[in-house]
């Protein structure tokens, strides 16, 4: 004893039509009687190269990859301005890092005391402080005295202003 199934029941095979064989050669097809409407509403439609289905999927397939250039292109610009902002990002937290070495550094009381000593030449009441002067540099030899010296006179210097209202005059005379 079987059940009944519940649900849906599948629907029967229909039959399908007998195939037919292709002629070993194809005759020429006939030459329409008569032209006007009623031939071309008894042509078959001629067949593409490109089906229908062949065609929609190409559509969609363009109109898919043009949606998304956009998205991808920003996703991919965001992408590399994250990852700028995080190597930023690292190098100021060692800059940070270096910055509170130097400021818990700069409390001890043995390294102010030595910044003092030398970039402020500080000493403690009753030490002397000795300054060592290094050697100045060897005074420049004399000129030679085998050729001969000449003095040339040199103009007293003009204001700008003053070399300008010349050069305009002299422009004028020239005229």
């Amino acid at each position: 004893m079987t059940t009944p199934r519940r649900g849906r029941q599948r629907p029967t095979a229909r039959p399908r039509p007998a195939r037919r064989t292709a002629p070993a050669f194809r005759a020429a097809p006939p030459a329409p009687p008569e032209a006007g409407p009623a031939a071309s509403a008894r042509r078959t439609p001629r067949r593409t190269p490109v089906t229908t289905r062949a065609a929609l999927l190409g559509i969609v397939v363009s109109a898919l990859a043009l949606l998304l250039a956009l998205p991808l292109r920003t996703y991919l610009g965001q992408h590399a301005e994250i990852t700028s902002l995080q190597t930023a990002q690292t190098q100021q937290q060692q800059r940070i890092e270096t910055l509170r070495r130097t400021i818990n550094r700069a409390q001890d009381p043995v390294v102010v005391e030595q910044q003092a000593r030398e970039r402020l030449q500080l000493t403690f009441p009753g030490q002397v402080d000795y300054v060592v002067v290094p050697p100045s540099a060897a005074p420049a030899p004399p000129p030679p005295t085998d050729r001969p010296t000449t003095v040339v006179p040199v103009a007293p210097r003009q204001a700008w202003w003053s070399s300008l209202w010349a050069s305009t005059e002299a422009a004028g005379r020239s005229r």
